[in-house]
């Protein structure tokens, strides 16, 4: 009778050792390149087994090659920062506590995860990053995958073009439509007072030779990147017929758009050029071709 009990007791420990188990599981969703993603806990035990801990591999590699790994305790939560973009494959051991009298075996388990990259964001400037009282110059953000209401400045300004008029740097946020956010902050830019870079409007060049060699190709206005007014320029042929106009020369110039007399004979022609709070002046360029 007292083999047999010995036997029974055998069987049940054997019995409740075999039924003890874990299931390792986790939560985790896709993310973006350099962003935070939290891996939950989602482990259980069962038949008397205790959990012990939870061995996470990433899936990605430090800079020196070597796996990216992390320990979590039952029902607790790590984070990871994927710094490029890709699908990665997540593996977790969970393990149960050998110090509760647990003896279960190691359960591991697999997922994919996809980081998708950060929009790419430039910054450009294409008047400039000086700017002169009572003017205003724009900052272009360049994100070729974000929508133009997905960028928002510092100040409030929702678009990716930024017309700036006061002194200091701009930062710009953009999202693309997987949710990834990049941004940018901009150089400094400068005010400097119109006071002093002279009152009156001058001409630089009165011949033109439109041949494209880069000499006198095209009229110029001394300074008239400093004017904080619109330039209006009219010219005449010598029987006083108009033959170009604009209300703001300054403007076209800044966007590189220049009176290059390419569509007149050559002959003698006649100016004039006024803009607020400047002293208009007339004359004659001669266009030689």
């Amino acid at each position: 009778m007292r083999s047999l009990m010995i036997v029974s007791f055998i069987l049940l420990l054997s019995f409740s050792a075999s039924s003890q188990k874990v299931i390792c599981d986790y939560t985790v969703s896709n993310t973006c390149q350099n962003d935070t993603v939290w891996f939950v806990d989602k482990s259980v035990a069962s038949g008397g087994a205790v959990l012990s801990q939870i061995h996470i591999f990433f899936g990605d590699n430090d800079a020196s090659g070597v796996p990216i790994d992390a320990y979590m305790k039952p029902g607790s939560k790590v984070f990871h920062i994927y710094k490029n973009p890709g699908k990665f494959t997540i593996t977790a051991i969970a393990k149960a506590d050998p110090n509760a009298g647990s003896n279960a075996n190691p359960d591991e388990t697999q997922k994919a995860i996809q980081v998708f990259a950060q929009p790419a964001l430039e910054l450009q400037y294409p008047q400039g990053k000086l700017i002169y009282t009572g003017q205003s110059k724009p900052i272009w953000a360049v994100a070729a995958e974000v929508d133009n209401d997905k960028a928002v400045w510092s100040t409030g300004f929702v678009g990716k073009t930024l017309d700036v008029s006061k002194p200091g740097r701009y930062k710009v946020t953009v999202t693309d439509k997987n949710g990834c956010r990049n941004w940018a902050q901009s150089d400094s830019m400068m005010v400097k007072d119109t006071v002093g870079v002279g009152y009156q409007i001058e001409v630089v060049n009165n011949v033109l030779t439109p041949n494209g060699d880069g000499f006198d190709d095209y009229l110029i206005v001394k300074n008239i990147e400093t004017f904080a007014n619109p330039v209006i320029l009219q010219i005449f042929n010598s029987w006083g017929q108009k033959v170009f106009e604009t209300p703001d020369y300054r403007d076209d110039c800044l966007n590189g758009k220049f009176w290059v007399a390419d569509k007149v004979e050559a002959g003698t022609f006649y100016y004039i050029i006024k803009s607020k709070s400047k002293r208009g002046t007339t004359g004659y360029v001669d266009v030689i071709k």
